[in-house]
């Protein structure tokens, strides 16, 4: 190190803060990234997964209160009088939210799914395709036909029923695992985010540390020889004594300063 020039050196004490710097903005920066991809996965595949949970629920209890306000359509029937439509109008709807249906739990299905939900999932599927094709269907088509014949209209209306709290139970387990698994993924980044805080905060700690102790150790370098110049000089001007050595013995500008006052 006595070797160096004494901007060389200043130069490395300047680095040396610098790369320092540049290391803890870096873990830092790994840091916020690491929790803005824990806070994307519950967005993904948790928020948005909700989201998509909810309309399934909303269409079927829908496709069952068109059901109902269709068959008031029914000759006979007094309530009948309280529509400026046809059944077919009630058709159209369960048809539509079946098709919001289908859209939704596509979307969902594409999320991410653990073991558990995968389970649910398959669970759902056959009860959904069921549904959809003894019970969704065959419904809008009794109204579009206006086929209010007990025989034809039991059967659908019974299994609305049954398959709008099938349903709504799975989707209500599906919810609950969301929910659970977003609380996990918070409380998982959370942890994460606490340990990167405590890493930080000693890698901190030890840079002031070796930094000071470099910038200690590399400042007596610098002002250590100059007392000892400025000594000798003092003694030199007060007993006249050009006979003293210096003793320096670096290349540096300090060394070089040394070497031109002895030759004095």
């Amino acid at each position: 190190m006595k070797s160096l020039l004494v901007g060389q050196r200043l130069y490395a004490l300047v680095a040396l803060f610098a790369a320092a710097l540049v290391f803890v903005g870096f873990m830092g920066l790994r840091s916020s990234s690491d929790i803005v991809a824990g806070l994307k996965t519950v967005y993904e595949d948790r928020t948005v997964a909700l989201g998509d949970l909810v309309p399934i629920v909303r269409a079927i209890r829908d496709s069952r209160a068109q059901f109902a306000l269709g068959l008031q359509h029914a000759p006979g029937n007094a309530l009948a009088a309280l529509h400026d439509h046809p059944a077919s109008f009630h058709a159209d709807q369960i048809e539509k939210n079946q098709q919001m249906l289908d859209a939704a739990w596509k979307k969902y299905t594409a999320t991410y799914l653990i073991p558990e939900e995968k389970r649910l999932v398959d669970e759902m599927d056959k009860l959904l395709q069921t549904y959809r094709q003894s019970v969704s269907l065959p419904g809008a088509e009794v109204l579009r036909k206006g086929d209010f014949a007990l025989d034809s209209v039991k059967p659908v209306f019974n299994n609305l029923n049954k398959f709008t709290d099938e349903i709504a139970a799975i989707v209500g387990k599906l919810v609950s695992i969301q929910t659970d698994e977003a609380k996990a993924e918070f409380e998982k980044a959370l942890a994460n985010h606490q340990q990167t805080q405590i890493f930080l905060g000693v890698l901190i700690a030890a840079s002031l540390l070796v930094s000071g102790a470099f910038s200690w150790w590399l400042i007596r370098s610098i002002t250590q020889p100059l007392n000892a110049i400025r000594d000798i000089v003092v003694q030199v001007e007060k007993n006249r004594d050009f006979t003293l050595s210096i003793p320096v013995a670096s290349k540096d500008e300090v060394g070089q300063l040394a070497k031109s006052v002895e030759a004095i």
